[in-house]
């Protein structure tokens, strides 16, 4: 592998990062992603990405954290890379956190930018079924998509991308609010794919004609998943590269 940042940089292009994932898309990657959105609100966490962690370590889902290798499966193979770590000075990647500002964007962009859009396209474009989406204003989703919270990755890369293959995808997005997974609580909403627009009231559990629907997220229950890759959900809390963000950032906000 090159030693040349723009080299390093060009090589982990969007179809390069669906090569070297972890995951195999057709039996992990469906009704099973948790995407999310940059913070917005004032004086909460500078990333939703350990929210966003948690939910999916809670329920037997993935976020990008869990998708490619991290600091601890580099430590135990060393042919493996730390796909998140760029800011750790030891680091195989760590120049492209060093690149600088791309020429002539407005607003300034980081070269090291391009790396995780790339890498969270590449998610967004393996993943089918029920999608889910962790943000604090679930009922103003549309505000992502205009200045000044754009640009951003979710609604410039991730969005697009799941929009692209709308077909394999279930008939809303479902969207909780993190403010409320923070605090313990689980509440979520419909959303139209195409105008972002909230369908209804709250998703919450209820009883029909003697029946009982669960929830729109289930506790995970290692005992209960005799599917692909259960050791690896029984891992999630343990195995993902959330700590390499570095505190004040967001890579895939």
């Amino acid at each position: 592998m090159s030693d040349s940042p723009f080299a390093l940089l060009a090589t982990f292009t969007t179809d390069e990062f669906k090569r070297r994932t972890r995951a195999n898309p057709a039996t992990d990657l469906r009704n099973t992603c948790v995407f999310y959105s940059r913070t917005v609100i004032a004086g909460g966490p500078s990333a939703l990405s350990r929210v966003a962690t948690q939910l999916a370590c809670d329920h037997g889902k993935y976020s990008i954290w869990h998708l490619w290798p991290n600091r601890k499966n580099e430590q135990n193979n060393n042919q493996l890379l730390n796909f998140y770590g760029l800011f750790l000075p030891d680091n195989r990647l760590h120049s492209i956190s060093q690149m600088g500002v791309i020429p002539g964007t407005h607003p300034p962009k980081d070269y090291f930018r391009v790396y995780f859009e790339n890498m969270s396209e590449a998610m967004a474009q393996m993943c089918t079924g029920q999608i889910y989406l962790l943000t604090q204003t679930p009922q103003n989703l549309a505000q992502y998509g205009v200045p000044p919270l754009a640009p951003n990755i979710w609604s410039g890369k991730e969005l697009p991308a799941l929009r692209n293959h709308l077909q394999e995808l279930e008939s809303t997005l479902i969207v909780i609010d993190s403010q409320e997974y923070a605090a313990g609580r689980v509440v979520a909403y419909n959303v139209n794919w195409r105008t972002l627009n909230v369908q209804g009231g709250p998703i919450t559990p209820f009883r029909k004609r003697g029946v009982e629907y669960e929830p729109v997220l289930v506790p995970y229950n290692l005992t209960a998943d005799m599917g692909p890759w259960t050791q690896k959900r029984a891992n999630l809390c343990l195995d993902s590269g959330v700590d390499d963000e570095p505190a004040g950032m967001d890579f895939f906000g």
